[in-house]
């Protein structure tokens, strides 16, 4: 798997946080909370898989995010608006790695 495919599939990860929160806000069991730990291992993880994204501070600044999100209750439009920030920095990585919109 390449970077910039990686970097898409975490993408969907992470905007899919919106339509989980909103379904357990309706009172429905969405498992927030395990699917976001399992984003996190994921993230985390993918820091040996490509050791580059070590150092690229977008892909951090995500990573710190989401584990703010998950270890944090924080209202839907805090939440929005971080998904959302993330949202853009990925978009930047996936870029910068050759995929994505030119």
């Amino acid at each position: 798997m390449s970077l910039s495919v990686y970097i898409h599939h975490v993408t969907g990860r992470v905007f899919k946080l919106l339509a989980i929160k909103e379904r357990e806000l309706c009172g429905q069991n969405a498992y927030f909370s395990d699917y976001i730990d399992s984003l996190t291992v994921d993230m985390l993880g993918a820091l040996e898989t490509f050791p580059a994204l070590g150092d690229n501070n977008d892909y951090i600044i995500v990573t710190n995010i989401i584990n703010y999100l998950k270890t944090n209750d924080v209202p839907y439009k805090a939440l929005k608006r971080e998904v959302f920030k993330s949202l853009r920095l990925l978009n930047k990585i996936e870029a910068q790695a050759g995929g994505g919109c030119k």
